[in-house]
Protein backbone atom coordinates (compact mmCIF):
# COMPACT_ATOMS: atom_id res chain seq x y z
CA UNK A 1 0.00 0.00 0.00
CA UNK A 2 1.23 3.33 -0.83
CA UNK A 3 1.00 6.68 1.01
CA UNK A 4 0.67 9.98 -0.52
CA UNK A 5 1.56 12.51 1.31
CA UNK A 6 -0.26 16.01 0.90
CA UNK A 7 1.48 18.98 1.98
CA UNK A 8 0.67 22.27 3.93
CA UNK A 9 0.80 25.80 2.71
CA UNK A 10 4.51 25.93 1.46
CA UNK A 11 3.81 22.77 -1.27
CA UNK A 12 7.49 21.37 -0.27
CA UNK A 13 8.68 17.33 -0.04
CA UNK A 14 11.91 18.25 2.60
CA UNK A 15 9.43 19.04 5.31
CA UNK A 16 7.32 15.89 5.17
CA UNK A 17 10.35 13.62 4.51
CA UNK A 18 11.38 12.75 7.56
CA UNK A 19 7.74 11.28 7.76
CA UNK A 20 8.00 9.25 4.35
CA UNK A 21 11.35 7.64 6.28
CA UNK A 22 10.05 6.51 9.29
CA UNK A 23 6.83 4.75 7.70
CA UNK A 24 7.48 1.05 7.86
CA UNK A 25 7.64 -1.80 5.41
CA UNK A 26 5.43 -2.71 3.29
CA UNK A 27 4.28 1.07 3.41
CA UNK A 28 6.12 3.14 0.66
CA UNK A 29 5.10 7.00 0.92
CA UNK A 30 5.43 9.16 -1.06
CA UNK A 31 5.31 13.47 -0.80
CA UNK A 32 3.53 15.02 -3.58
CA UNK A 33 5.19 18.26 -4.49
CA UNK A 34 3.35 21.51 -5.53
CA UNK A 35 4.72 23.62 -8.57
CA UNK A 36 6.47 26.71 -6.86
CA UNK A 37 5.72 29.40 -9.90
CA UNK A 38 2.08 28.38 -11.26
CA UNK A 39 -0.97 29.52 -9.42
CA UNK A 40 -3.19 26.79 -9.28
CA UNK A 41 -6.53 26.29 -6.26
CA UNK A 42 -7.94 23.08 -5.16
CA UNK A 43 -9.43 22.35 -8.38
CA UNK A 44 -5.93 22.17 -10.27
CA UNK A 45 -4.11 20.56 -7.48
CA UNK A 46 -6.70 17.91 -7.22
CA UNK A 47 -5.54 17.10 -11.50
CA UNK A 48 -2.13 17.59 -10.66
CA UNK A 49 -2.41 14.70 -7.72
CA UNK A 50 -4.23 12.59 -9.51
CA UNK A 51 -1.44 11.36 -11.68
CA UNK A 52 0.26 10.46 -8.49
CA UNK A 53 -2.50 8.96 -7.27
CA UNK A 54 -3.52 6.51 -10.17
CA UNK A 55 0.08 5.39 -10.76
CA UNK A 56 0.90 2.40 -10.64
CA UNK A 57 -2.89 1.92 -9.39
CA UNK A 58 -1.66 0.38 -6.13
CA UNK A 59 -3.96 0.86 -2.79
CA UNK A 60 -3.48 4.64 -1.31
CA UNK A 61 -3.82 6.15 2.04
CA UNK A 62 -3.89 9.97 1.52
CA UNK A 63 -2.44 12.09 4.42
CA UNK A 64 -3.75 16.01 4.08
CA UNK A 65 -1.76 18.19 5.73
CA UNK A 66 -2.91 21.76 6.73
CA UNK A 67 -4.03 23.20 3.45
CA UNK A 68 -4.29 20.17 2.03
CA UNK A 69 -6.62 18.42 4.09
CA UNK A 70 -9.84 19.89 1.68
CA UNK A 71 -7.58 18.36 -1.38
CA UNK A 72 -7.31 15.02 0.10
CA UNK A 73 -11.16 14.86 0.95
CA UNK A 74 -11.99 15.66 -2.51
CA UNK A 75 -9.13 13.75 -4.23
CA UNK A 76 -10.74 10.31 -2.21
CA UNK A 77 -14.12 11.17 -3.72
CA UNK A 78 -12.74 11.60 -6.94
CA UNK A 79 -10.04 8.19 -6.89
CA UNK A 80 -12.71 5.99 -4.89
CA UNK A 81 -11.15 2.88 -6.61
CA UNK A 82 -7.78 3.31 -5.31
CA UNK A 83 -7.93 5.40 -1.88
CA UNK A 84 -8.70 2.83 0.63
CA UNK A 85 -8.14 5.84 4.26
CA UNK A 86 -7.81 9.15 4.35
CA UNK A 87 -5.76 11.07 7.28
CA UNK A 88 -6.23 14.84 7.94
CA UNK A 89 -3.54 15.94 10.18
CA UNK A 90 -3.76 19.35 11.79
CA UNK A 91 -6.20 20.37 8.84
CA UNK A 92 -10.00 21.64 8.13
CA UNK A 93 -13.06 20.80 5.78
CA UNK A 94 -14.03 24.91 5.57
CA UNK A 95 -12.58 27.89 5.99
CA UNK A 96 -9.63 28.14 9.15
CA UNK A 97 -9.92 31.45 9.78
CA UNK A 98 -12.36 34.62 8.79
CA UNK A 99 -13.25 34.72 5.57
CA UNK A 100 -11.87 37.94 5.05
CA UNK A 101 -8.20 37.74 5.63
CA UNK A 102 -8.49 36.45 2.35
CA UNK A 103 -8.20 40.13 1.31
CA UNK A 104 -5.06 40.79 3.17
CA UNK A 105 -3.50 37.88 1.59
CA UNK A 106 -1.49 39.46 -1.03
CA UNK A 107 1.80 38.96 -2.69
CA UNK A 108 3.56 41.46 -0.78
CA UNK A 109 2.23 39.28 2.08
CA UNK A 110 4.75 36.70 1.48
CA UNK A 111 7.72 39.24 -0.23
CA UNK A 112 10.26 39.04 2.44
CA UNK A 113 11.43 35.80 4.15
CA UNK A 114 8.84 34.80 7.07
CA UNK A 115 10.67 35.34 10.44
CA UNK A 116 12.17 32.54 12.46
CA UNK A 117 10.45 33.75 15.75
CA UNK A 118 7.14 33.66 13.62
CA UNK A 119 7.58 30.13 12.21
CA UNK A 120 8.41 28.93 15.87
CA UNK A 121 5.46 30.84 17.30
CA UNK A 122 2.80 30.19 15.14
CA UNK A 123 4.01 27.02 13.68
CA UNK A 124 7.17 24.75 14.81
CA UNK A 125 6.80 25.58 18.60
CA UNK A 126 9.22 27.17 20.36
CA UNK A 127 11.56 24.19 20.98
CA UNK A 128 12.26 23.77 17.31
CA UNK A 129 15.83 23.40 16.15
CA UNK A 130 17.56 25.60 13.83
CA UNK A 131 17.05 22.97 11.27
CA UNK A 132 13.39 22.33 11.60
CA UNK A 133 12.67 26.21 10.81
CA UNK A 134 15.70 26.72 8.47
CA UNK A 135 14.19 23.63 6.35
CA UNK A 136 10.56 25.41 6.49
CA UNK A 137 12.10 28.86 5.63
CA UNK A 138 13.58 27.39 2.70
CA UNK A 139 10.51 25.81 1.18
CA UNK A 140 8.46 28.87 2.16
CA UNK A 141 11.03 31.13 0.50
CA UNK A 142 11.27 28.93 -2.66
CA UNK A 143 7.43 29.33 -3.56
CA UNK A 144 6.59 32.94 -5.82
CA UNK A 145 5.25 35.15 -3.34
CA UNK A 146 1.44 35.33 -5.77
CA UNK A 147 1.48 31.59 -5.67
CA UNK A 148 1.69 31.52 -2.08
CA UNK A 149 -1.02 34.49 -1.47
CA UNK A 150 -2.96 32.58 -3.91
CA UNK A 151 -3.46 29.19 -2.04
CA UNK A 152 -4.06 31.06 1.04
CA UNK A 153 -7.15 32.79 -0.34
CA UNK A 154 -8.10 29.44 -1.74
CA UNK A 155 -7.81 27.87 1.94
CA UNK A 156 -9.85 30.79 2.97
CA UNK A 157 -12.88 29.94 0.67
CA UNK A 158 -12.92 26.82 0.82
CA UNK A 159 -15.62 24.33 2.13
CA UNK A 160 -15.49 20.41 1.69
CA UNK A 161 -17.83 19.78 4.36
CA UNK A 162 -20.40 18.11 2.12
CA UNK A 163 -17.78 15.47 0.60
CA UNK A 164 -16.21 14.62 4.10
CA UNK A 165 -19.99 13.58 5.21
CA UNK A 166 -20.42 11.60 1.98
CA UNK A 167 -16.75 9.73 2.17
CA UNK A 168 -17.22 5.84 1.59
CA UNK A 169 -13.64 5.06 2.82
CA UNK A 170 -12.68 5.81 6.79
CA UNK A 171 -10.98 8.98 7.72
CA UNK A 172 -8.27 9.44 10.48
CA UNK A 173 -7.29 13.16 12.27
CA UNK A 174 -4.94 13.49 13.89
CA UNK A 175 -4.39 16.84 15.77
CA UNK A 176 -2.10 19.05 17.42
CA UNK A 177 -2.73 19.79 20.68
CA UNK A 178 -1.01 22.91 20.91
CA UNK A 179 -1.96 23.78 17.51
CA UNK A 180 -1.86 27.63 17.51
CA UNK A 181 -3.53 28.45 14.27
CA UNK A 182 -6.19 25.98 14.15
CA UNK A 183 -8.68 27.07 17.45
CA UNK A 184 -10.02 24.22 19.22
CA UNK A 185 -13.73 25.27 18.14
CA UNK A 186 -12.69 24.44 14.27
CA UNK A 187 -10.46 21.51 14.74
CA UNK A 188 -13.20 19.71 16.17
CA UNK A 189 -15.72 20.96 13.78
CA UNK A 190 -14.62 18.03 11.48
CA UNK A 191 -15.93 15.56 14.67
CA UNK A 192 -19.60 17.41 13.74
CA UNK A 193 -19.27 16.40 9.79
CA UNK A 194 -18.79 13.26 10.30
CA UNK A 195 -18.74 11.73 14.14
CA UNK A 196 -17.31 7.93 12.96
CA UNK A 197 -13.91 9.83 12.40
CA UNK A 198 -11.20 7.85 14.28
CA UNK A 199 -9.40 10.94 15.88
CA UNK A 200 -5.75 10.94 17.56
CA UNK A 201 -4.17 13.40 19.54
CA UNK A 202 -0.43 14.30 19.05
CA UNK A 203 1.44 16.63 21.72
CA UNK A 204 2.92 19.21 19.31
CA UNK A 205 2.35 22.31 17.81
CA UNK A 206 0.43 23.30 14.26
CA UNK A 207 2.98 21.53 12.03
CA UNK A 208 2.64 18.13 13.51
CA UNK A 209 3.98 16.01 10.61
CA UNK A 210 7.49 17.90 10.83
CA UNK A 211 7.97 17.57 14.52
CA UNK A 212 6.68 14.44 15.28
CA UNK A 213 7.14 12.44 12.25
CA UNK A 214 7.53 9.15 14.01
CA UNK A 215 4.40 9.18 16.14
CA UNK A 216 2.29 10.34 12.53
CA UNK A 217 4.21 7.53 10.43
CA UNK A 218 3.00 4.92 13.81
CA UNK A 219 -0.37 6.22 13.48
CA UNK A 220 -0.36 6.07 9.92
CA UNK A 221 0.73 2.67 9.38
CA UNK A 222 -1.80 1.29 12.51
CA UNK A 223 -4.16 2.98 10.33
CA UNK A 224 -3.15 1.53 6.99
CA UNK A 225 -3.07 -2.14 8.97
CA UNK A 226 -6.87 -1.20 10.15
CA UNK A 227 -7.75 -1.08 6.58
CA UNK A 228 -6.36 -4.18 5.26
Amino acid sequence: MRVLVLPGLDGGEAPRLPLVRALPPPLAGEVVAYPRERLMGYDALLGWAARRIESPGEPVVLVGESFSGPLAVRAAAAHAGVVRGVVLVATFAHRPVPGWLRFVATSLTFRLPPPRAFLRQWLLGPDASDDEVDVLRREIMAVRPAVMAHRVREALTVDVREELAALTVPVMVVEASRDRVLGRRRRRALWQVRPSLRWEVVDAPHLVIEREPARVAELVSDFAASLA
